[in-house]
């Protein structure tokens, strides 16, 4: 992981938040954000998790590193594994040493954790509501994630909701500008 300083982040989120002024599409949002996000902390794993509404099941929506092809677009169900427990809680989760955290194995090991040493993931919300899921796992050093780093990923996550929330807004506008509100059509 290359040298973190406050600088770095600030010029991150300074990335993330520029790009919010002309992206429209919800998937380009979350890549090029991602992308900021995979430069800064160079995780073995980075995955965007998006909330059903419907269900409360959250879809893999941007996946990059170790475990891309296995879980691009895929659903994972409600409340399960660290996404899961993270979309339901609305709080962000540091698990600096997997080996010794007592709640890893019994709430958060599955196939795409399994054999991880460091993780975290941060919740993306608008007030109260949570809507997706930011996940790291590993770093490509091997370095343990610190409070520092989910502290840094937090705020990458705040602006990134803010970002997505535009996306969210700008299509609900273009479809009610495109859609005839007597008719449907």
């Amino acid at each position: 992981m290359e040298s973190q300083t406050a600088s770095s982040c600030i010029q991150v989120l300074l990335e993330i938040a520029r790009g919010t002024s002309h992206r429209a599409s919800i998937q380009k949002t979350l890549s090029d954000i991602c992308g900021s996000v995979e430069r800064y902390f160079t995780p073995r794993h980075l995955a965007a998790l998006l909330v059903e509404p419907e269900t409360g099941d959250l879809t893999f929506s941007h996946v990059s590193g170790d475990k891309a092809e296995l879980l691009g677009g895929k659903k994972l169900r409600k409340g399960k594994g660290v996404a899961g427990w993270v979309a339901n809680c609305g709080e962000p989760l540091l698990v600096e040493d997997a080996d010794s955290d007592s709640r890893f194995p019994a709430l958060f090991l599955t196939a795409k954790t399994k054999g991880c040493k460091s993780l975290m993931a941060v919740p993306l919300k608008s007030g109260d509501t949570v809507y997706g899921v930011l996940e790291m796992i590993d770093t490509r050093s091997g370095a343990p994630f610190t409070p520092k780093h989910l502290q840094d990923f937090s705020a990458m996550a705040e602006i990134t909701s803010l970002a997505l929330e535009k996306a969210y807004y700008f299509q609900a506008m273009k479809r009610m500008a495109e859609t005839d509100l007597l008719t449907g059509l």
